[in-house]
């Protein structure tokens, strides 16, 4: 049970999650949840009475365990251990228990008696009807379909190489994109190489670069492809 110097600072942190207008939660350093705002509860479909005092790793990711055990990005790390303002793609369920992508911010916070809280402002990038990528669609509604989905966002939560599987036309580079949009690399270089089209030699020079000379035909200096896509993605046919 809380103790009644800590009641107080809860008035005053319910009072800052209600100015803001989309979702906003207070975690402390033990990753419970202090208060949320209205715009949390209709966005995530849970009451204030049921997220307080709960493990925000339960009551937004339906997890067991803190997010980052799991390869994700998590803010909590950075937030209290060097007091750093930190902003990073999670994903989250929603009020219908579907999946969606969002982007934590989290800020420092201090309570009355100086305790460090964790402010998240939950910002939702895509939702499972958002699948428009460059004018093109990943169009499904099959239960299959959305658990690839699922897992797509998942996995563009995660900063991890992807192995992509499929016959051929079954939508691997629109895969790839799908992560690459809703990565925290979304505002870098997209690329795509057809690698049955390169020889051995060809594909080293393309890949990796090459300088002027390197070998017979190659004129002037050629960044490699790891270099056009840096901090971007690199989608590898």
């Amino acid at each position: 049970m809380l103790d009644t110097t800590k009641k107080t600072s809860n008035i005053d942190l319910q009072s800052l999650v209600d100015s803001h207008q989309e979702p906003f939660v207070v975690i402390d350093s033990e990753y419970r949840v202090m208060a949320v705002n209205l715009a949390y509860e209709k966005s995530f479909g849970v009451s204030q009475e049921e997220a307080i005092g709960q493990p925000c790793y339960k009551i937004s990711h339906n997890s067991d365990a803190p997010c980052h055990e799991s390869g994700e990005d998590c803010p909590h790390e950075n937030l209290f251990e060097i007091g750093k303002q930190d902003s990073c793609l999670h994903v989250h369920y929603d009020a219908n228990h579907r999946m969606c992508q969002v982007r934590v911010s989290a800020f420092p916070l201090r309570g009355d008696n100086g305790e460090l809280y964790m402010g998240e402002l939950i910002q939702e990038i895509s939702t499972p009807d958002e699948r428009r990528l460059n004018g093109r669609r990943m169009v499904g509604k099959t239960q299959p379909f959305m658990a690839c989905m699922d897992q797509l966002k998942m996995v563009a939560a995660a900063q991890a190489p992807v192995l992509l599987q499929g016959e051929t036309g079954t939508g691997k580079e629109l895969a790839a994109n799908f992560i690459h949009q809703n990565s925290v690399r979304s505002e870098q270089p997209f690329l795509t190489v057809d690698c049955t089209v390169l020889t051995d030699t060809l594909f080293e020079s393309e890949v990796f670069g090459h300088a002027r000379g390197s070998f017979t035909g190659s004129v002037g200096e050629h960044a490699g492809l790891f270099e056009q896509a840096h901090g971007g993605t690199l989608f590898l046919d």
